[in-house]
């Protein structure tokens, strides 16, 4: 009696197939190589990976953000030209010059001042004189300089010319804020007046220190202030209105500016 098997004979199963082993055996095939087989390899699966379709949703959301951005920037572009953009400086403006006296005007260079100073107006007759310059840049140019306290209370300056019988008499006309303090100021002044304004009165060339002593004096009803020397007005000055300090080397053109006060009212 033949003895049985005891395990029924195993089902021979195919090889594994691995890429190695492909590999192997492609490359045993005459004309094949490692390397366009692993191109092969490649084109196969991207073939086999699906295409995804792109997303209406994206698509929409992308072009939001875009005409976001775009409506930002006009936006900006709007409020940039409306509000903050700077816009050119206006052309200056020439203002005139305020005139303190009713007379014949005439704006000239203070390079010119001596000539200007020897050709007045026709007889009894005034005229003024405008200088673009500051009172500050006046003084300093014609070599002015007046106490603080004065200096800090001129607004308005005017030179002027007055004709008496042919002969020129320059002043000045100064607009003070404070009547108190340009007072005050205008007394500290008094010792060195004669040599400052000598650019405007040559005369007060022959002054001496020791003939400076200013007296008070009433002039058509105004209290002036007035340098004597050789029993005349050799200068003086008067605050008219106490707001106009009015200065000269002649009493009969300090007469003239009052009267002419008198008829036309300064401001």
């Amino acid at each position: 009696m033949e003895p049985q098997a005891s395990e029924p004979l195993k089902e021979k199963l195919p090889p594994i197939r691995t890429m190695r082993s492909d590999a192997a055996a492609a490359s045993q095939k005459p004309g094949t190589s490692a390397i366009s087989l692993l191109a092969r390899r490649l084109k196969q699966k991207r073939d086999e990976t699906p295409q995804k379709p792109s997303s209406p949703k994206r698509t929409w959301l992308i072009a939001g953000i875009l005409i976001f951005f775009l409506l930002a920037a006009l936006a900006g572009a709007w409020i940039y030209f409306k509000y903050l953009k700077l816009e050119p400086p206006p052309a200056p403006v020439e203002e005139r010059p305020e005139k303190l006296i009713a007379a014949e005007e005439e704006i000239l260079d203070i390079k010119e001042l001596e000539n200007i100073l020897s050709h007045g107006p026709e007889v009894e007759k005034f005229k003024v004189i405008f200088f673009n310059l500051s009172p500050g840049e006046f003084l300093a140019r014609t070599g002015l300089k007046p106490p603080a306290r004065l200096k800090s209370q001129i607004q308005v300056y005017n030179l002027g010319l007055f004709n008496d019988a042919g002969l020129i008499h320059p002043f000045l006309i100064f607009k003070v804020a404070s009547f108190e303090e340009a007072f005050a100021g205008t007394l500290l002044w008094e010792k060195n007046m004669p040599k400052e304004f000598q650019i405007f009165f040559p005369r007060l060339r022959e002054v001496s220190e020791l003939e400076i002593s200013f007296q008070d004096q009433v002039i058509k009803n105004q209290d002036a202030r007035v340098l004597v020397r050789d029993g005349a007005a050799e200068f003086l000055y008067t605050f008219f209105n106490k707001n106009l300090l009015i200065v000269t080397d002649s009493q009969k053109t300090l007469e003239a500016i009052i009267s002419r006060y008198t008829i036309f009212r300064p401001n």
